[in-house]
């Protein structure tokens, strides 16, 4: 679980090693990834947030994907980080709880 301020904007990071067995078997080799999409639902099932990743950065064995998402909606809430290389789509799926408090 990760803790959200409402209305505040926030980097979305997915880390992932290069040789994570478990992506390169949906995937392939993670230098070949054409797109990464991350989608925001609130606790009621609606879809608030859909940011392509603005940046795919390679660090040593691993690669990070980030995006920015702002939404209002308090409450657990669901985020779908879908990666896409060759045809073939992996899914991580992340929950997170956004409160209302003052980030200072």
């Amino acid at each position: 679980m990760v803790r959200w301020v409402r209305g505040s904007e926030v980097p979305i990071t997915v880390k992932v090693m290069n040789n994570d067995p478990t992506i390169a078997t949906a995937l392939g080799a993670l230098v070949d990834i054409d797109s990464v999409v991350i989608s925001v639902w609130d606790q009621d099932g609606v879809q608030r947030v859909t940011d392509q990743a603005a940046s795919n950065i390679a660090v040593g064995y691993y690669r990070y994907f980030v995006a920015t998402a702002t939404t209002w909606a308090l409450g657990a809430c669901d985020v779908e980080v879908v990666l896409t290389a060759s045809s073939k789509v992996r899914i991580l799926k992340q929950k997170f709880i956004l409160v209302d408090e003052d980030p200072g």
